[in-house]
């Protein structure tokens, strides 16, 4: 099966994510699922245009679960580092 490519605004989105909005609007206004969304997070971490600690401070206030599921795999990948 081949994977479709999910093209989004960077800077929109970045913008989005801190301002605050929350893992279903973010999904429901770019078009994707929860587990896209925690890949898209990734990718822009990766990328620089995101930081774990926005990804950490978003997760206390908006309690979102692709958040929550990034940062608990990074914290084992750091921890076997």
């Amino acid at each position: 099966m081949a994977k479709t490519r999910v093209r989004i605004p960077v800077k929109e989105f970045c913008e989005d994510v801190r301002m605050g909005m929350d893992d279903f609007n973010l999904c429901d206004k770019y078009g994707f699922s929860q587990k896209v969304l925690k890949r898209v997070f990734e990718k822009l971490v990766e990328a620089g245009h995101l930081h774990d600690e926005e990804l950490y401070d978003r997760s206390f206030f908006t309690g979102t679960h692709a958040v929550i599921e990034f940062l608990d795999s990074t914290k084992a990948i750091n921890e076997l580092e």
